[in-house]
Order: C-alpha cells, then structure tokens, then sequence
C-alpha cells in the first residue's frame, strides 16, 4: 500500500536483521526448525527490501545468507539441487519453507545473473513436479513423517497432507520462474493447484485448512495459523498473473472471467476482457480494444491438457499446430478496437490410474498391488461428494480394461453447486456422485472427499 508507514517499519524489520546476522556472529541456519531452512526464508523479503531500496547492504546480506546455507550440511539447497538430489533431503524436505527459499534464489538470479541460482531453481522445480505434486497440483507430504515434509520421491499415497502455505509459495515459484523464462508450464502447474488445492482449501465463509487431502476430511484451521494468510495472499495475486506482458505484446495466462488495461512497449494501450465460464466450461471469448490501431502479439496459452483446440478472430479460423499444444500460440496482426478471440478447449474426461505395491523383504517381489484411479475434466480434479454410502471411506470398483471413462456419465448438478456433476455407474453397486474437488463434500467442515478410488487389489 502507498502509505509510509509499512516502509518504514520492513525497513526497522530489515535493520534488525543485519544487525543481529550480518558479522556471521549469529549463523541464521542456527534458528529455527528443518535444520534452519524455516529461518532462512528471511531471505525473500531481504531480496525485495533490496528490490525497492536498491541500498547494496540488503543485497550482500541476502549473498550472506546463501553462503550460510551452502556451508550447513543437509541444508544446502543450491548445491544440492544443482546435484538434482531429492527435495525430501534437503531441510528434512520441509515443502512450505524449501519452496519460499527456492523462490527468493530465483528473484537473487533475476538480480544477478548468477545462472546457478536459476539452475537449480529449475532442477529443484522438476524435481516438485515429478515426485511431489499432489493430483490437486499441491505439493504433499506428511505420510509416516512430518506433515509438512516431502515423502521419499518415488513414495506415493492417496492421504497425502497439502499445507496450504505451500500451494501459496508454489504459485510464487511458478510465477517467478515464468518471468525468467516464459514458458507455458509454469502456468499450467500455477491453473492445476489454483483451481484445486487453494480453492480446495477454503470454505465458503472464508475460513482456510491448514491442511487439504485427495483423500480425506476437510478441517479448519485455527484461527491464528499460518495457512489462512497464506491462502488469502494466494488468491490475492492469482489476478495480476491473468495477463503479462510477453515480448512485444500480450499473455493470456489464467482463464477466468476478467478484464485488464496493459501498456504495449510502443506506449499503445490495450484493454482485454475475458468472458467464459471456464474452468466449468470450455468457451472463452477474449475481446480487445487497443488505444489506436496497431500490430502486436496476443499470445493464448494452450493448457497441457488440451486436444482439438479451436481458436477463431472475428470469426476466422486460426491454425492450431499440435505443436502449439502445452505452449504459447501467437496471434500477430493489426488489432483495432472490439476484435474478438474465440477459443475452445474442449474438456474431456480423463482417468488417471496410480499403484500402491508392497514389496517382499530382500525381494522385488510384490505382496500386493492396490489400483488407484481419479478422474479429471480439463484443468479440474473430481471428488466423490463425501463417504460412500454416508459411512465407507472406501470402496473397491472394478472398472472395465478398456474404456473407464464411460463408467462416468454426466448428471445433473446438485442445486448450489457449480459442477458439472458426474456418476460413476458400475453393475452391482451404488452410483457414486462425483464433483469438482474444491466443492465435492460440500465445502463444509468435517466433509469428505475421495479423490481416488480403488480399481482393483491384486494378491501376489
């Protein structure tokens, strides 16, 4: 806010940082938890106390804290990521606070240059996607340890824990690692965890969980945790990542209902406004309206998701090449006021399928397979709407080899709800009603939701 007094005060907050740490008499790894990488995130707001100060002193200190960090075994997370060694290693792979130091190393490289910063941001990033993601698009943890630590990659569950505070400093990653690259994949992972796990994570009078499950009951969180605010700061920026400059002309990153003003680098104003329904719906019309007449790029990000993708300008159709699909696609050409963009990305279901195994000691020989499947509709998870038949938490259904995907038909939308409503429809059991995740259960406290069901057990 433009009011001096919060200066002032991050400013007082600042001095009384360097002045206990900055002789390295105080070692910050030495405080707080996870082998001090939670009192390492100092270093976020030390990099933009530098950002709006320029003053060189917060720049060396957060250079300072890096070097400490470097120096603490088990804690080192440039190195280490740079080595692409599991997250789960690194700060006893405390997800909330490894992604809040790993988005200030990205704003120091930003600052710097120095492409180890960006590097292992990069490697730590691929390393979240592959192992510690969440079919909600929030990083889990928390099974058989701490319920805010990263499990061991290639270790996954149903009832994994999302921290809210952690879907919020993913998007943060995300957002920064955006501006350093453009890339499309950044904001395809910023949609999946935007319109799942945080809106996932919050109730409709706006109270927040602390933690979120796939599998499991929705809880509250108390009134003086952390995660309520970090949920809100979540939500407060999802609208400033909508639209963003890109080259010479204009991004449209997150699909909502929305309009912005952008200033052009040719000083050409631009307003946008987006009308859909998305993510229920798959119609989006995007109408521009430039100061003066003018050639620029539009660029529509095409979800990885996506297939049969139809754009069309004033009603002309635009050629979508496959290889566009999970990109960025270009629209460049003179653009006068209330030319209109219409795109579809039709939304098909998907069935996702996962195996938990046991193993015999001293054997890769398995006791036993659980099949797992979820279902998902363009860039929405679903969930059963609470426990099957009002008191199992789970069921087996075994779906047919092929086609999984017709067990699921289209049903009407409970009333208050957004939907649209799926029932899973197999011989000889009750049909299961299936809602988006944020909203299955009804959004109420004590309120199940069962992202995955089980398919089929297999005895070795």
């Amino acid at each position: 806010f433009p009011d001096p007094k919060y200066f002032d005060a991050a400013l007082k907050i600042g001095e009384l940082f360097l002045k206990i740490f900055e002789s390295g008499q105080n070692l910050i790894t030495d405080y707080g938890t996870r082998k001090g990488i939670s009192a390492t995130v100092i270093l976020d707001p030390i990099v933009e106390l530098y950002t709006l100060t320029k003053d060189e002193q917060y720049l060396n200190f957060a250079e300072h804290i890096i070097r400490q960090i470097e120096k603490k075994e088990g804690v080192s997370i440039v190195s280490e990521a740079l080595r692409n060694k599991d997250l789960e290693n690194v700060g006893e792979g405390k997800a909330y606070q490894l992604i809040w130091n790993l988005t200030a190393i990205v704003k120091l490289y930003q600052i710097t240059g120095n492409n180890d910063y960006l590097k292992a941001a990069e490697n730590a990033w691929q390393n979240i996607v592959d192992h510690h993601l969440s079919i909600t698009g929030g990083p889990w943890g928390g099974i058989g340890k701490h319920y805010e630590c990263f499990n061991r990659k290639g270790f996954w569950s149903p009832y994994g824990f999302v921290e809210t505070c952690s879907v919020m400093s993913w998007i943060q990653l995300n957002r920064e690692l955006f501006e350093c690259s453009g890339e499309a994949k950044y904001f395809h992972e910023i949609e999946k965890s935007a319109y799942n796990a945080l809106l996932g994570a919050q109730f409709p009078n706006g109270d927040w969980s602390y933690h979120s499950f796939a599998n499991g009951c929705r809880h509250a969180a108390n009134f003086n945790d952390c995660c309520p605010s970090s949920g809100t700061l979540a939500l407060e920026e999802l609208p400033e990542l909508i639209y963003s400059q890109k080259e010479n002309g204009i991004a449209c990153n997150i699909y909502g209902e929305s309009a912005a003003s952008i200033t052009l680098p040719n000083s050409v104003q631009v307003r946008i406004v987006q009308e859909t329904e998305y993510p229920f719906d798959d119609d989006i019309s995007l109408s521009v309206f430039p100061s003066k007449r003018s050639v620029f790029p539009i660029y529509i990000r095409i979800p990885d998701w996506a297939k049969n993708v139809s754009i069309r300008v004033n009603g002309q159709g635009i050629n979508v090449d496959k290889g566009f699909y999970g990109d960025y696609l270009s629209i460049e050409r003179m653009w006068k006021e209330n030319d209109i963009i219409k795109v579809e990305f039709p939304f098909e279901m998907n069935i996702v399928s996962k195996s938990e195994s046991i193993q015999k000691p001293q054997s890769q020989d398995e006791i036993s397979r659980v099949n797992w499947i979820a279902l998902k509709r363009g860039p929405l998870t679903y969930a059963t709407n609470g426990l099957i038949d009002g008191e199992e938490r789970e069921k087996t259904y075994q779906l047919p080899d092929q086609n999984n995907e017709a067990c699921f038909s289209p049903v009407a939308t409970p009333k208050s709800f957004r939907g649209p409503a799926y029932e899973l429809q197999v011989p000889g059991k009750k049909p299961q009603l299936f809602l988006p995740y944020y909203e299955a259960g009804g959004r109420m406290p004590g309120k199940w939701r069962l992202s995955w069901i089980i398919d089929g057990i297999e005895k070795k």
